[in-house]
């Protein structure tokens, strides 16, 4: 699934993900629950998944030529 994609990217895209589940538990645990709080925690979420889906230019069908070196 994630085969074109760098281990950078996909481990912000999981800690994204994460954060925004982890603030929305705590909002619900605490009965605090907002609609600026839900909004957050969808767009860190969708963030994630972004993240999740996205590919570096780097990696495997990037603009980068093979000889070259990244500094």
């Amino acid at each position: 699934m994630f085969t074109n994609t760098s281990w950078k990217t996909t481990s912000a895209g999981i800690l994204a993900i994460t954060g925004a589940l982890i603030g929305l538990y705590f909002a619900i645990k605490n009965k605090t629950v907002t609609p600026e709080i839900l909004t957050g925690c969808i767009s860190g979420v969708l963030a994630g998944i972004g993240l999740l889906l996205a590919k570096d230019s780097d990696v495997t069908g990037g603009t980068r030529s093979n000889n070259q070196t990244v500094k």
